[in-house]
Order: C-alpha cells, then structure tokens, then sequence
C-alpha cells in the first residue's frame, strides 16, 4: 500500500493545493490556477483534500518509514538482549502475530528441548 501511495502521490498535480471558495461548488486548485484538482460541494472536504496534497502525503510516508525503521533498530537490539527468557506476551508485544513470532516460539522450543536433560 505504502509504494502504491507513493506512487500516485508523485504522479498527482504538482501543489500547493488550495481551495478556491471564489467558484460553487468549491475547488481544490493545483499549483497552477486554471488546473482544479477537484470539486465537491462541502468546503471541510475541499479542505481536507488540499490539506491531504501530494507534498503531505509524500512527507507523512517518509515519518512513517523513518519510525518503521526505528522501532526496527529497537526491536533488533531488545532481540540481542536474553531473549529465551521472554513471555509468550512479550514475544508477541515485540515481534507482533506472524512470521517473527512464529520463528521465535520455534527456535525457543528448540532450544528448551535441547536443555532437558537426558533421562
């Protein structure tokens, strides 16, 4: 989703975005006057639309990716700490439902099956 977003939001009308209360139905108008960007009939929703501009869009996905990779880097390094010590709810806190998690119960189990002693 977020590479499809990015996508459309660099191939849209080039901003700022404006709303144009001049003309009814209100108009959203790109960077330059004679291109409108689209009509509604509502003024919060031309708003909005010009608030939710290509420029917006592009710089809330680059925030996004940055704290992606963040909590990555956090995620990695609580991951280096004594992880065969984790509850199965901090596990599933830290690495979410899916493929991390299910890696982690294995190689837990794994290493729990190892640490039994022989009988």
């Amino acid at each position: 989703m977020t590479e499809e977003l990015e996508r459309l939001a660099r191939a849209a009308t080039e901003g700022p975005w404006s709303v144009d209360e001049r003309l009814e139905p209100e108009c959203v108008r790109g960077r330059y006057d004679d291109i409108v960007v689209m009509e509604t009939e509502r003024l919060s929703d031309a708003a909005f639309i010009a608030a939710a501009n290509p420029a917006t869009i592009l710089d809330l996905l680059a925030a996004n990716r940055k704290m992606r990779e963040a909590i990555e880097r956090l995620m990695d390094a609580e991951f280096a700490k004594d992880w065969r010590t984790w509850s199965d709810e901090r596990a599933r806190l830290l690495l979410g439902v899916g493929p991390r998690f299910d890696a982690f119960m294995e190689a837990r189990s794994a290493l729990s099956t190892k640490e039994q002693p022989d009988v």
